[in-house]
């Protein structure tokens, strides 16, 4: 990972990194100074329409502590589970952004959908 990470900076692009279910939040610790973004997926990859995993909202609270923690700045994202239900706990859990999907494309009004997202407290 640091060596990609090295690769991007030295292009100037902003980077990345998402992480699956398994994988250790901590991971991310010695990375967060040159991440732009940290996404946590809440559902295993590969499987569409099942629930937000029971640990997502610990992993993005844990991950929010170590953003914290360390001054970095990386915004931090959910995705995977992203229903109506689920956003409040994972906005408060310390998500700053989702991906919306089918909570975006399946709302009967996006502009309503959108202005409730927004509506949203932030992580705290």
């Amino acid at each position: 990972v640091g060596t990609a990470l090295e690769r991007i900076a030295a292009r100037g692009v902003a980077a990345g990194l998402v992480l699956r279910l398994h994988t250790p939040v901590a991971t991310i610790k010695s990375h967060l100074g040159r991440l732009a973004m940290v996404t946590l997926l809440g559902t295993r990859m590969g499987i569409k329409g099942v629930g937000l995993d029971p640990q997502a909202e610990g992993r993005h609270r844990e991950a929010r502590h170590l953003i914290d923690a360390t001054g970095s700045q990386p915004l931090l994202a959910a995705d995977g589970g992203i229903r109506e239900h689920t956003v409040p706990g994972l906005r408060k859990a310390g998500a700053d952004t989702i991906v919306m999907g089918s909570l975006a494309f399946g709302a009967d009004n996006l502009a309503d959908r959108m202005s409730w997202v927004h509506s949203l407290p932030g992580p705290g």
